[in-house]
């Protein structure tokens, strides 16, 4: 008879592109990339069978070497989130995961008879042990200081000014 035990590990990594509060676009499940995982981690990993599941990278088509080696656990259901003190967090909270948070992962093993490994990663559950808030894509832009500004009063115009007559704008 064949060993159905579920195979699970907790690893602590930094954690990046964290998509908790909804599902990744690209493969349609909940993940998180799990990064600069050291030697116990790696360990941990490989001991439930999912050294193939293992990445570089340095190796990526757009390599980020800073990631050092990861594995990327994915769930079709959205996964439990909690803080340091097992406390659940609101989606908002979770919506506010951002790169370098560090975090403790549960994963684990399933068979997967596509992959070349013949199992892939799951996610299970994450507790965020220190919060780095998500800031999103900064502008390219710098603040001006002279220019049109929102909510700005501009029923004060000049004396002379155009009563929003196109003919009388010159």
């Amino acid at each position: 008879m064949a060993n159905t035990e579920r195979k699970e590990t907790v690893i602590k990594c930094e954690v990046k592109w964290a998509h908790l509060a909804k599902v990744n676009e690209r493969s349609n499940r909940f993940q998180v990339d799990c990064i600069k995982l050291d030697k116990k981690s790696l360990a941990a990993i490989k001991a439930i069978g999912l050294e193939g599941s293992l990445r570089d990278g340095a190796k990526k088509k757009n390599p980020d070497p800073e990631a050092g080696i990861f594995i990327t656990p994915k769930a079709n259901v959205m996964v439990p989130v909690m803080d340091s003190k097992l406390k659940h967090l609101p989606i908002e909270a979770i919506k506010e995961i951002g790169n370098g948070t560090v975090a403790m992962v549960a994963i684990h093993a399933y068979p997967a008879p596509k992959s070349e490994a013949g199992v892939a990663c799951g996610l299970s559950e994450v507790q965020i042990l220190d919060l780095v808030p998500y800031e999103g894509r900064k502008s390219a832009f710098q603040v001006q200081e002279d220019g049109y500004t929102q909510g700005a009063d501009f029923s004060k115009e000049p004396a002379g000014a155009a009563d929003g007559n196109p003919e009388d704008w010159d």
